[in-house]
């Protein structure tokens, strides 16, 4: 689950959880790193931390918190996904990511904004959210090859073309649907955790 947010010096503010306790923090390293090298910049602040929610050893978020710039351009509508999906694919074995969420707080689409997509690499569903204010994505990964996986940064709306009446209608693969489903349920799971984590500390 990552959040992103831009704050007052238009840098962006990125806190990624992972839903697995136990990610190493190589691992988590190898995410900052390569996102740093997608956006062809070092990023700053915190790449690894734990948050704890309970007092056993899986009770806990592996989190990192980071500064960039690239993933936001406010003026032009834009928000930037490849770099993001980029940075979790190829992770070792154990600790292989197939679903990321990601929320833009405070962003609000138009017509440029990048919706949703299905392509070989990827499957990416976007929404508005009210509570924070902003942008939605859930994001299957169909590969592990970053160098493969390929998001624009603008919504491109395919021209209408002028052809034979078909056969039969065109259909959007299941496999689209299936793999909506997996992501949604991965994000369902993810914010029941963070909902329990805020719940455990207000108790404490």
């Amino acid at each position: 689950m990552i959040v992103v947010k831009e704050d007052a010096t238009t840098a962006e503010m990125v806190e990624i959880s992972m839903l697995k306790p136990d990610v190493p923090k190589a691992v988590m390293q190898q995410i900052v790193a390569r996102l740093g090298e997608e956006l062809k910049m070092t990023p700053r602040g915190f790449p690894y931390y734990t948050e704890r929610f309970g007092n056993r050893p899986q009770d806990q978020f592996v989190k990192a918190r980071i500064a960039v710039a690239g993933l936001i351009d406010r003026q032009a509508g834009l928000v930037v996904l490849q770099p993001l999906a980029r940075a979790f694919a190829g992770l070792p074995a154990a600790y292989q990511v197939r679903t990321i969420q990601v929320t833009f707080e405070q962003e609000i689409p138009n017509q440029r904004t990048i919706k949703s997509l299905a392509n070989d690499s990827v499957v990416v569903d976007g929404s508005v959210i009210s509570n924070p204010v902003g942008l939605q994505y859930l994001i299957a990964l169909r590969t592990q090859d970053p160098s493969l996986i390929t998001i624009p940064v603008a919504h491109q709306e395919k021209p209408l073309e002028k052809a034979p009446t078909p056969a039969s209608p065109s259909r959007i693969p299941p496999l689209f649907w299936a793999l909506i489903a997996i992501a949604s349920a991965c994000a369902g799971w993810l914010v029941y955790l963070a909902f329990t984590s805020r719940t455990a500390k207000k108790v404490e």
